[in-house]
């Protein structure tokens, strides 16, 4: 994963080279939340045209659950509706997961430096968190999280690639790991940076069969690549049990409107060298409005 800006660059100053502390070309108005991995370059401009046709209709409530997002999603990944569920944001699938599957005195697992809503999300549960320490080349230590899930073990969280490190986790390697966790541990499968990785090594937890588990669920987001933060887009994929569990967890209007993303491709964004996005042909349909 490439990282083309610094916390607290401003837009303009990562166009027109400035340094963010009032030098550069140009004065900026508007700062970037490095902590959150905003993207400097904005939304595609299909994303910007497809918000605006959504604000003509913006006196109708969107429908519950976003299925037609889902339908979508699924028939790109090859997966039942009934295995997708849509949330307002990573943070919030997260979330409900933590509603669904802990309790005072249960813990989850993950390797860190990681995403910090895993443990805050445990920690209003009542949960406790364990880490291990990533690789040295920025991967997930599946071995080390192995070696920390017990008995109370409900969650374990592999942000692949890694979420403050970038690092990834190989197909073999993860198909491993997801062999030898309990059936009794939900793994949690972070891809939220799944567009940014060029690599033929890394796994598509969301499509392919092998990684098809009862106890296996996937997480991806238009946050970043997509550069649609503020709309609070994200997926979950996972078994009809899990999901089902999800949906009955998640409020009812707990989603944001779907806006008809036109043109946007779902799973076919690379971010280059240079950090500008250029969209692959495999894609799907317009995204329909809900």
């Amino acid at each position: 994963m490439t990282h083309n800006s610094r916390p607290g660059l401003a837009v303009s100053d990562v166009a027109k080279g400035g340094d963010g502390h009032g030098s550069g070309i140009g004065a900026y108005r508007v700062r970037l939340a490095g902590a959150k991995n905003e993207g400097p370059f904005g939304p595609f401009e299909s994303a910007l045209a497809a918000a605006m046709d959504q604000v003509g209709r913006a006196n109708r409530y969107p429908q519950s659950g976003a299925p037609a997002l889902r339908q979508e999603l699924a028939s790109h990944l090859g997966v039942g509706i009934e295995r997708v569920v849509a949330g307002a944001g990573v943070t919030a699938l997260i979330h409900h997961l933590s509603m669904a599957l802990l309790d005072p005195g249960t813990n989850i697992v993950t390797s860190g430096p990681s995403f910090s809503s895993y443990s805050s999300e445990a920690r209003s549960r009542g949960a406790t968190t364990k880490r291990a320490l990533p690789r040295m080349d920025g991967g997930h230590d599946l071995e080390g999280t192995l070696g920390l899930i017990n008995d109370r073990t409900r969650v374990v969280y592999v942000d692949n690639p890694g979420n403050l490190t970038g690092g990834i986790v190989r197909r073999n390697e993860l198909l491993r790991f997801v062999e030898r966790v309990p059936t009794t541990v939900t793994m949690v499968v972070d891809e939220s940076y799944f567009e940014y990785v060029d690599s033929d090594q890394y796994p598509d937890t969301a499509s392919e069969a092998e990684f098809h588990r009862k106890n296996l669920v996937t997480i991806r987001t238009f946050s970043h690549a997509y550069g649609l933060g503020g709309l609070r887009v994200a997926y979950l994929v996972g078994s009809r049990k899990s999901s089902e569990l999800l949906r009955k967890c998640r409020a009812t209007t707990k989603c944001p409107t779907w806006p008809r993303l036109r043109q946007l491709r779902v799973c076919g964004i690379r971010t280059n060298s240079t950090g500008e996005s250029a969209s692959t042909d495999s894609g799907v349909p317009d995204l329909p409005q809900d």
